[in-house]
């Protein structure tokens, strides 16, 4: 490069006139181009700038990079950009390389291509511009269906390209470029190919590149953007690599002084405003020689524009009064460097001071558009590109919204097929919003976002590398679910991921999605899965055995047996795995449900089936049968079901669908009338209030009125095109049609037109009345919502929505208007037009929208396959899952308990939002601090802080309630016959109880109060321990037997040996024992901190003693310590043995259980729970263990370790967890002040199970002949 001459004097305009002589056998441009190679400099006054016409708007861009329409205002790069000219006419293939920082984006955007197009004005150029993201091929298919170009691909030319071959790049060119057209393809930050991209994708988008790049065409050309620090990736890809050598590789150096001061001086000069003398110097002498300068240049440029526009013109737009832009003012902003940081730093702390959880959102939202490279050269940080739905809540998007208007992130559409986004009319392009940081040179220039990605570097590389896997997986899942496993996370990969969920490391990025946690589930299930099968092959080697001891066996039958248990248990624990992943996916709930009742009757009849088996099913059907909602499914359709009602009384549902009829049903799911008569496909049906007429419109223009024998009463025509929607008036007088011709009509029942209603530019897609039938309210493609009078007035214009919006409705009181939208929204209005709520979580499209009718609960269906619940203050309560494909219509029951929705998978799915209820204890006033069943697991005890003990069936019905204690009640027992219950009062009483809740003795001599209750083995004998430092062993008589003496401090901890022969006590750090006499056999010492528990193995000769010191000690019980099981990291909350005696679990507030071997051991550290763990039980059969946390939930394993299943639905810490005596059911009380039963009695769930699917399974044609008879040998609950 010729450096200009540098002898140019202030406020210079480049006059950019060129010569370029372009010969040889060219030609990308069709005829040579006579400009002049060196740059004409203009001189141009001071006066004669400020006297020109003032463009009050800034000139300058910013962070954000220039683009195609700025080229008036990019200068400085003219000997770059016709030196890129020349090389592009004379190569097929250039790639663009610089610094971050270094403008090389801008340069071909708002250089090399604009030049290229004025000289190309006579022939057909067009320009494909995009950024590789996480599929390139898919950027690419987006960028071909841009409504922005001058080009216009139909979505089924360009379908193929989805397909990701090596041919595809090829295959586009020669399938759609005409002969006469030029196509220039610029792949920016083409760095991002590198990124996190599956390798199939981008090997085959790096041969598709490298074939067009050979093929040499003419009239094709490839332009590459990258920063130069990938540069080493052309080194793995050698046809790359080799056609980069040959001269194709464009450097984009730093700026000459004379080039710097043209980009600074020259875009003012445009706008008519000048630099104060000597500032331009100033400003070149602060940059020269810094790397990445130019984004920070323009962005201070910008802000120094904005800070001088102090006078307000009488457009209402302020200006620069002096037309200067002065040195002070930009001393103020912290010259070059300082501008962005302190005008960054400003913006943060104003969010913080509004926000309380201003950082944490920043932070979220920052560390979501970075990701973190690593190479043989270091690592690096990057900016990535993130959907807007994936910010999630109110603050989050005010906040986002502050940093897009202050141009630090930037906002842009991608363009997507989404299905066929309105029914029955052609496929329309809808615009996914993104999000980015404007300019990388953010990342290294904000000192808080530098120390965050520091900070969370490990995090935000898992994050993103898990996202482009989950990606991977779930497309594959959708084309070919059989292979989808393949695709599933492994070894110690997934270790790191369940380590960094478990610890909650990803929340500072704004946590992973539901489908990421699918994903993970998925792969822990594949895990278990491969375990289970890999213990099963250890079965068929046997190890160490000669030819004859086997063949001994075999004849003996031993091995077979052996064998055979292990297959029947690996085949059943399979299925059931299926099944979780059946039940997690989108498969629809019932058949789930179906299989689930197929498995349980199954293990029912197989004898050899283990408790671990049996648990794990019994268990996961319990999560269905108490988890599902879809109730039926009514499949006779044969297209599309674009509108379902139910009628007034409940009793019957009419469903419209585009076979062109409409079905009348009753609640088992029959067909009970098919009403036909429309020649097209069906877009609304509704009844009238009195329930005895039939509404339905139709894409062929009409809307006809049936009786509910299904015959025609009336045909109202009118509308020039399809009618899209239809709604009766409350009284029932009027009917309100809306239509594709853009108008709404309103009729009387003769079928006469009352008013047409015209204000609407586009198609109106759905109208309803208010309440009390004085307003309607329309929604159309026009993005807006218009409320009217029944004289056909626009009352209000509702704006807000920035896509079709799809349904509208009026809650019950007639207060509020909600509206759904394409812009993957919900929006709650007042009548005057004033938006309440914005709600956001669906992932695409929301189409349908309902109120409950008793108006608590709104309903939403969508594009994302799902309904969504809400609340009327914006939150999720339920998100149902099973749909095929999207949603189109939703409609509530008259007792608000069952909604119905109507599919594109042609289905209506019937859901009861009541669902199988958890039986849940409630009527504590306090927090539930214990829970004891009796020994034949007939009644429950719950105790609670309000001096309260409440005993319960296994209904959930209180039996009694004992409140004959004057103060707290801190510990409750059940004698061994089940019939007397002991309590422990804060009052230094004993209380003995019936079951009638009457007291039978009150036991005193307590000087203070009692902590600790306990009933011999034999049930003859109670032992109490209490804070005035003795331990009274009492009779059934009310007698005291022996007082204890010899603790010096309050004792807090008792527990009687399995023989019932020796007493165990606890006070500070040592532990008593103790013969029935009242003699102190031993002294246990050797803690350093406070012993709170301690437990006898089930043989009676072992102590374990749990300490606040983090440790467990087991002795012996001549007060030897045998070991001390060392490893948790914060306070130990319980522990327990196991029923064998050979196994010890240790609950902490580390997160963690631990096992351990009597030889002290760790066998397995359970992880999973989030937050401290409080309590740990083991199963009767010894097989399942059960953990409670402060993280409201209550967990299963087994022995090795693994997690069978979470149980969820407290609302608060669990603080303890027991089983019943027959292992059927689990009890967790916790602070949100309930008691749950967990039902794993698989004869009441299949039961259960059965009667919420009997009409399911009878009534629907796609339901095989042998499920239809499944339940027929299940009778109907109990």
């Amino acid at each position: 490069m010729s450096r200009p001459n540098p002898k140019h004097k202030s406020q210079k305009q480049n006059n950019l006139v060129k010569k370029n002589t372009v010969g040889g056998n060219l030609i990308f441009a069709p005829q040579q181009i006579d400009t002049y190679i060196e740059t004409q400099i203009v001189e141009i006054s001071v006066d004669k700038i400020t006297h020109q016409p003032l463009i009050k708007t800034s000139p300058y861009k910013g962070i954000k990079r220039f683009n195609l329409g700025d080229r008036e205002y990019f200068f400085g790069r003219d000997a770059l950009i016709a030196k890129l000219f020349n090389a592009v006419n004379e190569s097929s293939f250039s790639l663009v390389l610089g610094a971050s920082g270094s403008g090389k984006s801008s340069i071909v955007r708002a250089g090399l291509i604009p030049e290229l197009k004025k000289s190309l004005e006579s022939q057909k150029f067009y320009d494909f511009i995009f950024t590789p993201n996480q599929d390139p091929f898919e950027s690419l298919y987006r960028c071909l269906l841009s409504e922005e170009k001058d080009y216009r691909f139909s979505e089924s030319d360009v379908d193929f390209v989805r397909e990701g071959k090596d041919n595809t790049l090829p295959q586009l060119i020669s399938k759609l470029k005409k002969n006469e057209e030029r196509w220039f393809i610029f792949i920016d930050q083409f760095e991002q190919l590198f990124l996190n991209i599956d390798p199939k994708k981008l090997n085959s988008f790096i041969k598709g590149i490298t074939q067009v790049a050979k093929k040499g065409d003419s009239s094709v050309r490839i332009v590459l953007a990258m920063r130069s620090d990938f540069l080493e990736q052309f080194s793995f890809y050698k046809t790359l690599g080799e056609i980069a050598n040959k001269n194709n590789i464009h450097l984009v150096t730093e700026m000459y002084p004379d080039e710097l001061r043209q980009a600074i001086e020259q875009p003012a000069a445009k706008n008519g405003v000048v630099f104060e003398k000597g500032l331009v110097k100033q400003i070149i002498n602060e940059v020269e020689g810094q790397k990445g300068y130019l984004p920070l240049l323009q962005y201070t440029l910008d802000l120094l524009w904005q800070k001088e526009c102090t006078t307000k013109a009488a457009d209402g737009c302020f200006h620069i009064e002096d037309r200067t832009l002065n040195k002070a003012s930009y001393t103020d902003l912290g010259g070059v460097r300082g501008a962005l940081q302190k005008r960054v730093d400003e913006i943060y702390t104003g969010i913080c001071e509004k926000n309380e959880n201003g950082e944490l959102i920043t932070k979220q939202i920052f560390l979501k558009l970075v990701n973190i490279v690593e190479s043989e050269s270091g690592s690096r940080a990057v900016s990535r590109r993130a959907y807007y739905n994936e910010f999630v809540g109110e603050s989050v998007k005010n906040t986002l919204k502050t940093f897009v208007n202050e141009n630090l992130l930037v906002s842009n559409y991608e363009y997507s097929n989404q299905e066929q986004l309105s029914i029955g009319t052609p496929k329309k392009l809808t615009q996914n919003v993104t999000i980015e940081i404007a300019h990388e040179i953010l990342l290294s220039s904000w000192n808080k976002l530098k120390s965050w990605l520091e900070e969370e570097k490990e995090a935000i590389i898992l994050k993103n590398w898990l996202a482009t896997e989950e990606r991977r997986w779930s497309k594959v899942r959708e084309e070919n679910k059989s292979k989808a496993s393949e695709e599933l996370l492994k070894g110690s990969r997934l270790d790191q991921i369940l380590e960094f969920r478990d610890k909650n490391a990803f929340e500072k990025l704004g946590g992973l999605t539901e489908k990421e946690n699918q994903f993970i589930d998925a792969s822990v299930g594949l895990r278990d899965r491969e375990y289970k099968q890999h213990e099963r092959r250890k079965l068929f080697t046997i190890s160490g055995l000669t030819f004859v001891a086997v063949i001994s066996l075999i004849v003996t039958g031993i091995l077979w047996w052996r064998l055979d248990i292990n297959k029947k248990n690996a085949d059943l624990i399979i299925q059931n795995i299926n099944l979780e992943e059946l039940w997690l996916s989108n498969a629809p709930q019932l058949q789930a449900l179906t299989v689930g009742i197929e498995i349980g009757k199954e293990i029912k009849k197989e004898s050899k089936a283990t408790p671990e088996t049996r648990m794990r099913v019994a268990a996961l059907l319990r999560e269905i049968v108490y988890g599902i909602k879809e109730h039926n499914s009514l499949e006779k359709h044969n297209n599309w079901v674009t509108s379902v009602a139910f009628s007034p009384d409940g009793k019957t549902i009419a469903s419209a669908s585009r076979d062109s009829t409409v079905k009348l049903w009753n609640l088992q799911g029959q067909v009970m009338q098919t009403l036909t008569g429309h020649v097209k496909g069906l877009t609304s049906v509704a009844f009238s209030p009195d329930g005895k007429t039939i509404a339905t419109a139709s894409w062929d223009s009409t809307i006809k009125l049936w009786n509910l024998q299904g015959q025609v009463i009336q045909t109202l025509t009118g509308h020039g095109e399809g009618v899209t929607s239809i709604v009766f008036s409350p009284d029932g007088n009027t009917i309100a049609s809306a239509s594709a011709d853009s108008t709404v009509k309103l009729w009387n029942l003769q079928g006469q037109v009352i008013q047409t209603l015209k204000g609407h530019q586009e198609t109106v897609n759905s109208v309803a009345f208010s309440p009390d039938g004085n307003t309607i309210a329309t929604a159309s493609w026009d993005n807006t919502i218009k409320l009217w009078n029944l004289q056909g007035q626009v009352i209000q214009t509702l704006t807000g929505h920035i896509d079709w919006v799809r349904s509208i409705t009026f809650s019950p009181d007639g207060n509020t208007i909600a509206t759904v939208s394409n812009d993957n929204t919900v929006k709650l209005w007042n009548l005057q037009g004033q938006v309440i709520q914005t709600l956001t979580g669906h992932s695409d499209s929301v189409i349908s929208i309902a109120f409950s009718p008793d108006g608590n609960t709104i309903a939403t269906g969508s594009m994302d396959k799902t309904v969504k619940l809400w609340n009327l203050q914006g939150q999720v309560i339920q998100t149902l899952k099973g749909h095929g494909k999207q949603v189109f219509s939703i409609a509530f029951s008259p007792n608000s308990n069952t909604i119905a929705t109507a599919n594109a998978d042609k289905t209506v799915k019937l859901w009861n939002l009541q669902g199988q209820v958890i039986q849940t204890l409630t009527g504590h006033s306090d927090p539930v601090i214990s829970v004891a069943f009796s020994s034949n697991s007939n009644t429950i005890a719950t105790t609670d802080t309000d001096y309260t003990i409440k005993l319960w069936n296994l209904q959930g019905q209180v039996i009694q309630t004992l409140t004959e204690h004057s103060d707290s009640v801190i510990s409750v027992a059940f004698n061994p016959n089940s019939d007397t219950i002991a309590t422990a009062n804060a009052d230094d009483t004993i209380k003995l109880w019936n079951l009638q809740g009457q007291v039978i003795q009150t036991l005193t001599g307590h000087g203070k109060q009692v902590f600790n209750i306990v009933f011999s083995p034999d049930g003859n004998t109670i032992a109490t321990a209490s804070r005035d430092n003795t331990i009274k062993l009492w009779n059934l008589q009310r007698q005291t037997i022996k007082t204890l003496t010899g603790h010096g401090e309050e004792v807090n901890s008792i527990t009687f040996s399995p023989n019932g022969k020796t007493i165990a006590t606890a006070n500070a750090e040592t532990v008593k024992l103790w013969n029935l006499q009242g003699k102190v056999i031993q002294t246990l010492t050797g803690h350093s901190k406070q012993v709170f528990s301690i437990i006898f193995s089930p043989d009676g000769n072992t102590i374990a003693t749990a300490s606040r010191d983090k440790t467990v000690k087991l002795w012996n019980l001549h007060g030897q310590e045998i070991k001390t099981l060392t490893g948790h990291s914060e306070k130990i909350n319980s522990i327990a043995f196991s029923r064998d005696g050979k196994t010890i679990a240790t609950a902490s507030k580390d997160k963690t259980v631990k096992l351990w071997n009597l030889q002290g051991q760790m066998i397995k550290a359970l992880r999973g729970h989030s937050e401290g763990i409080n309590s740990v039980v083991f199963s009767l059969d010894g097989k399942t263990i059960a953990t409670a946390s402060d993280d409201k939930t209550v967990k299963l394993w087994n022995l090795q370790g693994q997690a069978i299943r979470t149980l969820t639905g407290h609302d608060k810490a669990i603080a303890s967890v027991t089983f019943s005596s027959n292992g059927k059911t689990i009890a967790s009380a916790s602070y949100d002040k309930t008691v749950k039963l967990w039902n794993f009695d698989l004869d009441d769930l299949l039961v259960q199970g059965c009667n919420w699917a009997r009409d399911y399974l009878k009534n629907n044609p796609n339901v095989s002949e042998e499920d239809k008879n499944l339940c027929d040998d299940i009778g109907n609950k109990k």
